[in-house]
């Protein structure tokens, strides 16, 4: 039975966008704050709308939430020591 629906998942994502992987969205989120041109962690929900319209159904809403809220102090502090 596990073999059956093996297959039907790999006929499902055939038709399915490819996945962001980690690294490529912590790239592209470190890109879009720099467009924006954020400096703070209040502005999350501007990166998170940008997000969504930019990435679509390449990455799920709730992953994306995590890898942002995850790595975006990261991010700024990063930013802030190329602008020094």
């Amino acid at each position: 039975m596990a073999q059956k629906e093996n297959d039907e998942i790999a006929i499902l994502e055939i038709y399915l966008p490819k996945q962001l992987s980690d690294e490529e969205l912590k790239s592209a989120l470190k890109k879009i704050i720099e467009k924006l041109g954020l400096s703070s962690l209040k502005e999350q929900r501007l990166v998170m709308k940008e997000a969504k319209e930019e990435f679509g159904a390449r990455v799920d809403g709730k992953r994306l939430n995590t890898i942002l809220k995850r790595n975006v102090k990261l991010i700024f502090k990063i930013m802030q020591k190329v602008s020094i």
